[in-house]
């Protein structure tokens, strides 16, 4: 599948979603190549993003057979230090409360460039 399908399909997937979901105010935007935006209003955002993460992985499932899903945050060159310049920067969570927070109570973990691209080389061979 080229990449331009697949932006094709994650833009219908998100526009779909905000449509049945969201509300006329709400506002769906590809700012750059690969990344999209949507603005809601706090209360549908969890229910819309439950729907796009549903949608997306049976489309995942449907083009390349069974998904691996990993949730990163990434980059972060320095793990170790990175809570001392989040505090000194004046955040109040520290980055694993924070990743806790937005991947819905999944831990924080630490993944070295070696894992990213096994993980990368799995996906790649599984749409072979």
């Amino acid at each position: 599948m080229a990449r331009d399908d697949v932006l094709r399909a994650i833009a219908l997937t998100l526009t779909s979603a905000v449509d049945e979901l969201g509300s006329m105010d709400d506002f769906v935007g590809h700012p750059a190549e690969s990344e999209f935006v949507i603005i809601t209003v706090p209360g549908k955002a969890l229910p819309l993003r439950e729907h796009i993460v549903e949608r997306l992985t049976q489309a995942m499932t449907y083009f390349w057979n069974s998904p691996e899903e990993i949730n990163l945050i990434w980059p972060i060159e320095d793990p170790q230090g990175v809570n001392q310049r989040r505090k000194a920067a004046g955040f109040t969570q520290t980055v694993e409360e924070y990743a806790r927070e937005i991947l819905d109570g999944e831990a924080y973990r630490v993944y070295t460039m070696e894992e990213i691209k096994e993980f990368q080389e799995r996906q790649k061979q599984a749409t072979q």
